[in-house]
């Protein structure tokens, strides 16, 4: 893995010994990199790409196919849409 430029990361001091004693790790550096290794073992599904719910279906404005006369004005005394 390539370097990047150094950022400063404040840690719980507590913490960080103890994982580091508890895995047996030597370094910050080696912590991190342990805590996201595991992090994304354990990462739900789709994390990584998140993904839209689709839209939900608008109320049809035009009437279906083959109503004619009397069914027609019906359906659009039904669907008229309020100002």
């Amino acid at each position: 893995m390539a370097k990047s430029k150094p950022i400063g990361v404040r840690f719980d001091l507590e913490k960080l010994e103890l994982i580091k004693k508890e895995q047996r790790l030597d370094t910050p550096q080696a912590v991190l990199n342990y805590l996201m290794d595991n992090y994304q073992a354990k990462a739900p599904a789709g994390h990584k790409e998140k993904k839209l719910a689709p839209a939900p279906a608008k109320k049809e404005k035009i009437p279906p196919p083959g109503l004619k006369g009397i069914d027609l004005a019906i359906w659009k005394a039904e669907n008229e849409t309020k100002k």
